[in-house]
């Protein structure tokens, strides 16, 4: 029922949902780099982060690297704390290897959403963030749409755009 509802713009694209968070949002880093190798070794041709830690993880700048010696892009949520990354940790956001894509909020006016996080060096692109129609909330709302907002809802756009071309 979900696919009759929802079209994106390649449709010929796959998705590997590979979760690792628990329902309430927890979960533990050691678990997304599992899920990254996994992504990295099954196909996938971007990796979009819509999560963040403000704890450095050497293991997980290694798995990052890995998907950068396959030439996958690393899409990442730049964080909901209006604050700067250049001047704040933030990950995997402010890691430093070319493939990682950090991405801010965009507003419906074109400007910076006031909650995304930005920094000149460590956020590389807006994309929408505010107010963004989800149906990633089956048991809250069975099956209908949210309007939500956060870097996490921006860095998919990223991603989309990146698969698209890659096609």
């Amino acid at each position: 029922n979900f696919g009759k509802r929802v079209r994106g713009v390649l449709t010929s694209a796959k998705i590997m949902p590979l979760v690792f968070m628990r329902e309430n949002g927890g979960g533990k880093t050691s678990w997304a780099i599992k899920a990254i190798y996994y992504a990295v070794d099954n196909g996938a041709w971007v990796i979009n982060n819509s999560w963040g830690s403000s704890k450095f993880n050497q293991q997980l700048v290694d798995a990052v690297k890995y998907a950068n010696s396959k030439d996958i892009p690393f899409v990442v949520a730049a964080g909901n704390r209006p604050k700067n990354n250049d001047a704040r940790d933030q990950f995997p956001a402010n890691i430093e290897v070319d493939n990682v894509i950090s991405v801010g909020s965009l507003s419906y006016f074109g400007t910076k959403s006031s909650f995304s996080s930005f920094g000149r060096r460590s956020v590389d692109i807006l994309a929408p963030g505010q107010n963004i129609l989800s149906s990633n909330f089956p048991n809250q709302y069975a099956g209908l749409y949210k309007s939500v907002s956060g870097t996490s809802y921006a860095a998919p756009f990223v991603s989309a755009a990146i698969a698209y071309l890659k096609a």
